[in-house]
């Protein structure tokens, strides 16, 4: 799930269900290709998750360095960073 803060209060009707009604510039939690087609939209700005930041990315470099091998990180992290790119 990721966060997005949407610009509107009208509920979203999808195959998949319906979503909302939101409030506007409050943050609520949906799935990764809901918080994209919102986006697409120009209906929200969605919240990098966490993992994504400066300092934990950071982090992970100087690991992977000191110990010259991969840190795990999570699952889908290319897709799901080109997605929010």
């Amino acid at each position: 799930m990721f966060t997005v803060r949407p610009h509107h209060a009208r509920p979203a009707r999808v195959q998949q269900g319906t979503f909302g009604p939101f409030v506007p510039n409050t943050e609520v939690e949906v799935p990764l290709w809901f918080a994209v087609t919102l986006r697409r939209r120009q209906k929200c700005v969605v919240a990098p998750p966490p993992w994504l930041a400066l300092e934990p990315l950071t982090k992970v470099l100087e690991e992977e360095r000191k110990h010259d091998s991969f840190t795990e990180l999570p699952y889908h992290y290319v897709e799901v960073w080109r997605a929010l790119a």
